[in-house]
């Protein structure tokens, strides 16, 4: 039974699947370079994505907002209002970056839902003093709370997160598919043929949902693990 961890499993695919994997399939050759360095920096993440007004339905509505400031550059990531918060965000709690899902709006308009990947909190103490038991930091703009207690997966946590204001570089939206510039406001197509319109937002939105619904089938898969090892010892149990 020791080998159906569940909390332990999870937080492999949260790790290697939703974040990172979000980045290897959605983001630019630079941002896969850079998604390098972090791993080796011992930085874990998290997948800001599901919020309370859907449900289990990740995904299926978006209510947190990237305003883009032409000005600064930079995307301006807002929840609106309380159906808006992230919830039941598996490491939530520890992780210093984050993808995060949100509805893209440029000049007033709308453009769908995009993903942003962003530091989210520092290190307590600093790289100096890093004490890995102690809980990252949030950066301002960022609201992380712990979700109630679980009954079961207690070496997992699950976090709560809003946001007010908190500013992502123009270089942290996933750019595979679609891109905004200062100059191009998610246009149709640049000079090399990517798609930076309906066309990669529909591709980006795919590949999203397929990673999201990956990692909630491997969970399924390992409790149900855990619940198959537990019937076993309670059969074997009653038969003594």
């Amino acid at each position: 039974c020791e080998r159906q961890n569940g909390a332990l499993w999870t937080r492999f695919t949260v790790q290697y699947n939703l974040f990172a994997g979000s980045i290897v399939a959605l983001g630019s050759d630079e941002q896969r370079e850079e998604l390098i360095s972090e791993q080796l920096s011992g930085r874990l993440g998290c997948f800001s994505f599901t919020e309370k007004g859907t449900g289990v339905l990740s995904g299926a509505g978006v209510e947190t907002t990237a305003t883009f400031d032409a000005a600064t550059a930079e995307f301006v990531i807002n929840s609106p209002n309380k159906s808006s918060c992230k919830n039941w965000i598996s490491q939530g709690m520890y992780a210093e970056e984050a993808v995060i899902l949100a509805d893209l709006i440029i000049a007033g308009e709308r453009k769908g839902p995009h993903l942003f990947w962003a530091r989210v909190a520092d290190a307590a103490g600093g790289k100096q003093q890093k004490d890995s038991m102690a809980r990252p930091i949030p950066r301002a703009g960022v609201t992380v709370d712990s979700n109630p207690e679980k009954t079961c997966m207690h070496g997992l946590d699950n976090a709560t997160m809003s946001y007010k204001n908190f500013r992502v570089p123009l270089s942290g939206m996933l750019s595979r598919f679609c891109e905004v510039t200062q100059n191009n406001s998610d246009g149709d197509e640049d000079e090399d043929g990517k798609a930076t319109g309906s066309e990669g937002k529909g591709r980006g939105s795919s590949r999203t949902r397929k990673s999201n619904s990956k990692g909630r089938s491997n969970v399924a898969k390992t409790e149900f693990g855990r619940t198959a090892c537990g019937a076993s010892i309670s059969i074997a149990f009653w038969f003594k």
